[in-house]
């Protein structure tokens, strides 16, 4: 856990206590630059305590922050934000530490630095509530909704696709990004963003909520993306005259569901 993050970013922590507890349990807090962790450490966890490290060792001025918090349009998050209703600036200072780390560590200049947030309709989808099995409640939670910019060999002078990911989804990250990535890059194109979520239902891939924002359950097939992004090439040419007479011609149909709505190619 500590390994992964750079040597000056682990140099914030003298020590760290680990902690055995129960299944889905978990801690994390910092005396000073000590740290303590209880339970399975997720992929963030290292930075989470770098960062409260350095604000509680740091000794910045708090009402300084404070003034500075409050000329600010944006917070880092829905956390942050509860937090500054009642006056507690913990969140919105670490917050602030890991924005201005991850601009330092991860991204490089020219960037926009503005309020980061999550592409709108990966937050959309994310927040819808279910009840499937033994899940209730949002498709994914927030602590789970982890979003990448990516960009494939075969577009390197694209804008990258926004991929968002549940960490509880079946399909791994790399799994994910190769997914989507199999989609030539033609159709690839016409696809805003993707999010891959936790399900049983490897049928395939679906639009969601906008035309060009696939959701994924589970493990889905191939055949499911070239589907789908193929449709929005179309443009509902499937609805044109012309096409619906050359199909009541046909003799034949590639599957059940053209034969019986007239759709897709």
């Amino acid at each position: 856990m500590l390994g992964r993050l750079p040597p000056s970013a682990r140099g914030a922590i003298s020590d760290l206590l680990h902690v055995k507890l129960g299944p889905n349990r978990r801690l994390r807090f910092v005396t000073g630059h000590t740290a303590v962790f209880g339970g399975s450490p997720s992929s963030i966890e290292g930075f989470k305590m770098m960062m409260t490290s350095i604000w509680t060792g740091s000794e910045i001025p708090l009402d300084l922050f404070a003034k500075a918090i409050a000329a600010d349009s944006c917070v880092a998050d829905e956390r942050a934000a509860k937090g500054l209703e009642t006056g507690e600036y913990k969140a919105a200072f670490e917050g602030g530490l890991i924005v201005a780390a991850y601009l330092k560590l991860v991204k490089s200049p020219p960037l926009d630095a503005g309020c980061m947030s999550y592409p709108e309709p990966c937050w959309e989808a994310s927040r819808i509530n279910s009840a499937s099995g033994n899940r209730v409640g949002p498709l994914c939670a927030v602590d789970n909704l982890d979003v990448y910019d990516v960009t494939y060999s075969d577009c390197p002078d694209q804008d990258p696709w926004p991929i968002c990911h549940c960490r509880n989804a079946r399909m791994s990250l790399d799994e994910t990004v190769a997914k989507f990535g199999r989609l030539p890059a033609g159709l690839r194109s016409y696809v805003r963003s993707y999010l891959a979520l936790d399900g049983d239902d490897d049928s395939g891939v679906v639009r969601y909520l906008h035309t060009d924002f696939f959701v994924s359950f589970g493990f889905p097939q191939d055949s499911g993306f070239m589907y789908w992004a193929s449709v929005i090439v179309g443009d509902d040419f499937w609805q044109n005259q012309t096409f619906i007479d050359a199909v009541s011609k046909d003799t034949c149909w590639t599957t059940n569901l053209i034969l019986s709505q007239g759709t897709g190619v």
